[in-house]
Order: structure tokens, then C-alpha cells, then sequence
């Protein structure tokens, strides 16, 4: 058995067996209280039967040794401890007469004389009419010890209580242990694909049933090696990419350096032309690759300031308004008059607009259009970039943030940009405590980015 298995076995034997015993101590103590109560009531209403029959008796004018006979015989019988008196409190009949004669002997008698203190007295008045002319005071007992037939019946019910519990107990065991083991079965499972992933094995997929939390968490499971399935791939891609990346320029630059070390191609300003664009190349992959450096660094060292977005989104949109222009691109803007503020830092929302903007552009065609809006909602502002561009595919949806990685593999950097514009805007994003995704319903269909921070505004 699993430690887990075993912790879920004893907590289920715990509960069970705590409801076990709280019911059986309940279920004892209410059938004693409810059997003291019965034994009473049942009691009293036989002292209620003797007050009418001597009600009827003295109406008829029946003489006081009668009365003490009735009473007699009535406590031979119901072994019920009685006395008759007058009104002022004098004893007529006392049932110790009798017994102290040796006309008989109980025990609850003995009882009572040991245990007087554990005896109530309860009063019934014996009328004429309705005027009372004498008492009869009925000493019961707290029945703390019940009379051999009480006695063998809450005996009988505690054995069946005891045989029910022991059978609940055994039927707990067995459930107990089914239980936990089906609950861990898919966790232990869980936990040892955990262990091939974590070594880098992301063949293996859990089988799910069932639409429970368990479920849930395999299909949770299955989701997070799919990523780290593709995001493997990913790296790997990128790390060709990014080695293609250097070696074209590198390759381009050394194979002009040799010829003209050889003598077979001249230093004249064409070649000087090239080898400089190859060295731009290499510089703007190497600015990149120091940007999203730079961006990891402020989600550490976080510089945070009081920031109008609204004016640093327009600064932005009014910088790429002559390149929209020149490729027959609308921008259409939807900011409120009233200024937002947020909490960050003005060069990296400059960044974040750029990076977001440059790339609406590039992927939208002309007389395509790319709608701006800054909206307040919720005590958060949010930014929305639309533009009626390529779109991105539902497959590339989850890895378009990722470093280097491209929706189309086909472009290089001097096409489809070096792959890491997009990090750069996470992890700037991230750093000013903002969110960020992105919409696409697929192919030539669009895409929006979403980026919301907590506002400063109050509202």
C-alpha cells in the first residue's frame, strides 16, 4: 500500500469509526433516558388509576380499613412505595407499616432506606366532588437501576447495537481499503509519468474516465506534456533557427573576406554595401537577444512609476502613422480624452506598444486596418490591438509567445523578424503586473491583442 493510500485508509477508519462510537454512546444514553421515561409515565398512570378507584370508593363511604387494604395490595403488586395522609399532613397509611410487620419485603424497600436521598416525592390530592379531603404521596425512585425486566431489554439493544457496529466496522475496513486504493490508482500513476517527464520523456499520456476533480487533473496532466511536447520541439527548432540566423550572416561575411583576402572579389563600395547589411543583421539579432535580456531583468528589478498609458499609446501610434500610411494601412484610434494611469515603467510600454504595432503591421495587408482602444473596466485598463491581418492558427495560439518561434516557418529573419518580439512584450507586460493573450479565430481571420494592467485611477 501507497503512503497515500494508506493516510486516505486511516482518515476514512478514523471518521468511521468516531461515528461509530459517538452513536453508539448517544444511542445508549437516549435509550436509557427514553426507557427511565417510559418506566415512569407507565408508573404514574397506575398511582392515577388507584387515586380514582379511592375517589369512587370514598364516595361510596367506604371504611379506612378498606382503604389501607387497596393500598396494601396495590403496592404488593406494583412494588410502588405510597403514603395516605390528611390534608394538615397526618400519616393514615404508610407502606412501612406494613412491610416493618413482616407483611412483606422488597427490594425497594431496602432501597429506599439505604438510598433515601435518590427518592422524589410526587403528591396526588384525593377529592369528594371537588373539594379535597386527603393526600396520597408517592415516593419514586430515579430509577437509576432499572428492575430486571429494564434490565434485559437495554442489554438486548446494546448487544445489537455492539453486533451493528462491529459489522459496520468490518464493512468500513474493506470499503475503506477498495476506496483509497481506486482514489490513489490514477495519482500513483500520475506520479510516476510525473518521473518520465521530469527526464524528459513526453511519450507517455494518461487514460482519463470520468468528469470528477481526478479527471480533471489527468486531463490537466495530459494538457502540460502536450506543451512540454511541442515547447521541447520548440527549443529545439529554435536553436537551429537561431544558429541558421548566425551562420548566414557569418557564412555571407567570411565568404566575402575570403575573396577578397584571395583577390577574387574587389573592396569596392557594392561589396562594402553587403558585408555592412550582413552586419546589420547580425546587430539587430544581437539588440533583440538584449532586449528580452533586459526584459527578463525587470521582471526581478522592477522599476515602478506613475505612468500615463493614454499618452504613451498615442506618442506610439503617432510614430507609426507614416508607415501605415506608406503601406496603405488604416489605424483607427478609440482612447478616451480622459488619461489612464498605471504603474510601470514609460520605456517598456513604449516598447510593448512598438513591438505590438510593428507587428500588426507586418502581417496585415494593404487596405487592411488596425483598431486601437483603451477602455477602464473593472479598476484595470485595458488595450485592445485588432488588425485584419493573416491571422494565427489554433495551433500556434499557445506557443506564440514563446522565444524564436514563428507561425510560419518559412520566413527568416529579414521576413518574419528574429521570433522573440513577442517574449520581449511578455515579459515586459509581466513586469508591470499587466496580462496579456491573444485572439485569432484562425487563418486570415485577424488577431487582437489583449493587454490589461491595474489602474491608478481609483475607478
Amino acid at each position: 500500500m501507497s503512503k497515500i493510500s494508506f493516510k486516505i485508509f486511516i482518515v476514512i477508519l478514523l471518521v468511521a469509526f468516531g461515528g461509530l462510537i459517538f452513536t453508539s454512546i448517544y444511542s445508549n444514553y437516549n435509550i436509557k433516558s427514553n426507557f427511565r421515561d417510559y418506566l415512569y409515565r407507565e408508573q404514574r398512570e397506575k398511582v392515577l388509576a388507584l387515586v380514582e378507584v379511592l375517589e369512587e370508593e370514598l364516595a361510596e363511604g367506604i371504611s379506612p380499613l378498606l382503604i389501607r387494604t387497596i393500598i396494601l395490595d396495590f403496592i404488593r403488586v406494583n412494588q410502588l412505595l405510597l403514603r395516605l395522609e390528611d390534608l394538615r399532613g397526618n400519616i393514615i397509611f404508610d407502606f412501612q407499616d406494613g412491610m416493618k410487620r413482616g407483611m412483606m419485603r422488597s427490594n425497594i424497600f431496602n432501597q429506599w432506606l439505604n438510598n433515601r436521598y435518590r427518592f422524589n416525592a410526587e403528591t396526588f390530592f384525593l377529592k369528594r366532588g371537588d373539594q379535597k379531603i386527603a393526600k396520597i404521596v408517592w415516593y419514586r425512585s430515579n430509577l437509576e437501576k432499572f428492575p430486571s425486566e429494564g434490565q434485559y431489554f437495554t442489554e438486548r439493544v446494546n448487544r445489537g447495537i455492539l453486533l451493528a457496529a462491529l459489522l459496520v466496522g468490518i464493512t468500513t475496513i474493506v470499503t475503506s481499503l477498495i476506496f483509497s486504493r481506486l482514489l490513489t490508482r490514477p495519482l500513483l500513476k500520475m506520479n510516476r509519468l510525473a518521473g518520465k517527464v521530469a527526464a524528459g520523456d513526453f511519450k507517455h499520456v494518461l487514460s482519463v474516465k470520468g468528469e470528477d476533480e481526478v479527471a480533471a487533473l489527468a486531463r490537466s496532466f495530459n494538457e502540460m506534456v502536450d506543451k512540454l511536447r511541442y515547447l521541447e520541439k520548440i527549443r529545439k527548432e529554435s536553436s537551429s533557427d537561431l544558429a541558421h540566423e548566425l551562420r548566414t550572416p557569418l557564412a555571407t561575411l567570411s565568404s566575402y573576406l575570403e575573396g577578397i583576402k584571395d583577390g577574387l572579389v574587389q573592396p569596392d563600395q557594392l561589396t562594402i554595401a553587403e558585408m555592412e547589411e550582413e552586419i546589420k543583421r547580425l546587430v539587430r539579432l544581437v539588440n533583440r537577444l538584449g532586449e528580452l535580456a533586459e526584459a527578463e531583468k525587470k521582471q526581478l528589478y522592477r522599476k515602478k512609476e506613475q505612468v500615463n498609458i493614454s499618452e504613451v499609446l498615442r506618442k506610439a501610434v503617432t510614430r507609426f502613422q507614416p508607415m501605415s500610411s506608406e503601406q496603405g494601412i488604416k489605424i483607427v484610434q478609440d482612447i478616451p480624452a480622459q488619461s489612464s494611469y498605471v504603474s510601470g515603467d514609460q520605456d517598456s510600454l513604449a516598447t510593448i506598444f512598438s513591438n505590438l504595432l510593428s507587428n500588426a503591421l507586418k502581417y496585415t495587408e494593404k487596405d487592411g486596418c488596425i483598431t486601437i482602444s483603451l477602455r477602464e473596466v473593472k479598476k484595470r485598463v485595458v488595450l485592445k490591438i485588432t488588425d485584419t491581418g493573416i491571422g494565427i492558427s489554433r495551433e500556434d495560439l499557445p506557443f506564440i509567445f514563446e522565444r524564436f518561434y514563428r507561425s510560419d516557418k518559412s520566413r527568416s529573419s529579414n521576413t518574419g523578424g528574429t521570433g522573440i518580439g513577442l517574449t520581449i512584450t511578455r515579459e515586459l507586460v509581466q513586469a508591470m503586473d499587466g496580462r496579456i493573450k491573444v485572439e485569432s479565430a484562425g487563418k486570415d481571420q485577424g488577431t487582437t491583442f489583449i493587454l490589461s494592467f491595474p489602474s491608478l485611477n481609483g475607478g
